[in-house]
């Protein structure tokens, strides 16, 4: 069944996944799955008599050239989700400007690149939204099946990567896409000089044993002039830094990313790493290092259907130490979708959203409703069942016979949930005391001024000064209502600020809010007889509705027809072109 966006968030969500994250990181500590791929075939099975690897005629075109592609963050809404797969399917693709039009081709594998389902990995979810997306794009070819590869992000290991080695690591079919490796990373040749290796990081932790071997025998195949293309499930280069330690078992991606790229690829081999591919963030971006004669791309390419993220909190130049080295290296920012402009103007759209619509609002609004129960509970006479009269006197009186341990707590524990929650971004510890506690004040001070008026009010009614009970709970509905309108407003509020304050400080809940399905893209490569590797971004501005087709179709058409029109396929940035030389 065709799914919605994921509701990030919906606060039974965000308890749901709290807990996943959580078991998912203490299991992947004792139960590294990747250990057990020790005993799986090292190379992608082959059919009788199939030739492997890609440098083999037959996977190439009349013109010998080897289309592929590459598509990441591709299973959360059915709409974007079967776009992209969409587009992926047809057997040719014309994108361009009016003067300048390029004619793709279906490329002969696809790889995934991280995140094949969400919001956590299930043997269900991987059905209903990333299997059944590509099966009806691409039902049936009569020849040249497309193979289909894939590596884990972190969305793929909820489940212990349980349910990801059963769908890509055994021999199937996705439609008319074929599965072909028997693990979670593996390295294809595509030519006398291009390689393609593909890594699994987990949860950002050390490079496990077996993967570890088993690159180390692939670098036994890498010759001086070899290029590689490198695929790994976060761009571990944002945010990284020029300077400090870069170990192999050392927890963090970037420092096990540059021990690839340096140590297993690099060194003395003389072999080097030309493009590094990734997801995980959900937009286009390309930072290249500007060696005259010898660029090297960091692509981030995480937009084959989930939700749009942010690209205006990308810095214009970053600042990479590799491994073994003293001095850092220097990449510049280029092509980005959406663009930086794009980026800040969807930011204030979502946060309308989420203050006027989101239902985090339900949440908002019950902590109102249970202080202003506590606070009832505090001023009535000893009884605690809330049965006996509240005391009589002002409002200062009132709020000095309020305060109990019990809601006390509460306010503490909202300060600390609410300051963790604020040092999600980069924000220093000071800094994120600062923001908790403002953002604690501005809800819980209306809400005790708003609950002592309401009290004060209601004792006057005669009907409910005869049931102290009454006056609790009927304080705590209205402190509801007030708490799902003006906390929400509170909350969109603080998003803001705070994401102005630091481009980096919730971009994820304010852009997860949003859900929004445009700028949507994918890579597809072309590397012809002459070595030379040809790199399209493509983009997809909108993505239309897909409704069940009414047509009478063959068994290669695909299941859903676009309103109002089919998705337009653009070029975000000029073909990217590397020279092997």
């Amino acid at each position: 069944m065709p799914q919605d966006m994921v509701d990030w968030l919906r606060p039974t969500f965000l308890l749901r996944t709290g807990l996943e994250v959580a078991l998912s990181g203490l299991f992947a500590r004792f139960a590294d799955k990747r250990e057990l791929e020790a005993g799986l075939p090292s190379d992608p099975a082959a059919e009788p008599g199939a030739p492997i690897p890609y440098a083999d005629r037959t996977f190439r075109d009349e013109d010998g050239v080897l289309w592929f592609d590459y598509a990441s963050d591709v299973g959360e809404g059915f709409d974007p989700t079967y776009t992209v797969a969409w587009l992926l399917a047809q057997p040719s693709l014309s994108i361009g400007g009016e003067r300048q039009r390029h004619h793709t081709k279906r490329g002969r594998f696809l790889v995934l690149g991280g995140d094949q389902v969400y919001p956590s990995a299930s043997w269900d979810a991987y059905r209903d939204r990333f299997v059944g997306p590509y099966r009806a794009a691409l039902p049936f070819t009569k020849s040249d099946n497309p193979h289909v590869y894939a590596i884990p992000g972190n969305h793929d290991w909820y489940d212990g990567l349980t349910s990801f080695m059963r769908l890509f690591s055994q021999p199937s079919w996705i439609g008319a896409w074929r599965t072909r490796q028997r693990r979670s990373y593996f390295a294809l040749r595509l030519s006398e000089k291009w390689w393609l290796w593909a890594t699994d990081i987990q949860f950002d932790t050390y490079m496990d044993g077996p993967q570890l071997d088993y690159f180390r025998g692939k670098r036994r195949d890498l010759r001086d002039g070899h290029r590689v293309i490198l695929a790994t499930a976060k761009p571990s280069w944002v945010g990284a830094h020029g300077n400090g330690e870069t170990g192999l078992k050392r927890e963090g991606s970037w420092e096990v990313l540059s021990y690839i790229e340096e140590e297993l690829i690099g060194g003395k081999t003389g072999a080097r790493v030309a493009v590094t591919i990734t997801g995980d963030k959900h937009h286009y971006s390309r930072y290249q290092r500007g060696v005259p004669g010898r660029p090297k791309h960091r692509i981030t390419a995480g937009g084959g259907g989930a939700h749009t993220s942010a690209t205006h909190d990308l810095e214009r130049f970053i600042h990479l130490r590799p491994h073994g080295s003293d001095a850092s290296v220097c990449y510049e920012r280029f092509g980005t979708s959406p663009t930086p402009e794009q980026s800040r103007a969807m930011r204030p759209v979502a946060l309308r959203r989420i203050a006027r619509e989101h239902p985090l609002g339900w949440l908002i609004g019950a902590i109102y409703a249970v202080l202003a129960v506590l606070m009832a509970d505090g001023i009535k006479d000893q009884d605690t069942g809330l049965e006996s009269e509240l005391l009589g006197g002002s409002f200062f009186s009132l709020l000095v016979d309020s305060g109990t341990v019990w809601n006390l707590g509460l306010i503490m524990l909202l300060l600390f949930g609410l300051r963790t929650f604020a040092r999600r971004g980069k924000l220093s510890k000071a800094k994120a005391w600062l923001f908790a506690t403002v953002h604690t004040l501005a809800h819980v001070l209306p809400a005790i001024a708003l609950t002592l008026l309401a009290l004060l009010l209601f004792e006057g009614w005669g009907w409910a000064g005869e049931k102290g009970v009454l006056l609790g709970w009927v304080a705590a509905a209205l402190l509801f209502m007030v708490g799902f309108s003006y906390g929400s407003l509170v909350f969109a509020v603080y998003l803001g600020l705070a994401n102005m304050n630091n481009a980096l400080q919730h971009a994820t809940e304010i852009y997860g809010g949003l859900a929004s399905t445009d700028y949507k893209n994918f890579l597809r490569f072309r590397l012809d007889p002459n070595e030379q590797l040809t790199i399209y971004p493509v983009g997809i501005r909108t993505c239309p509705r897909w409704e069940v087709s009414k047509r009478d179709a063959g068994e290669s058409d695909p299941w859903f027809e676009p309103h109002p029109t089919e998705p337009e396929a653009t070029l975000i940035e000029a073909p990217i072109r590397v020279d092997p030389g």
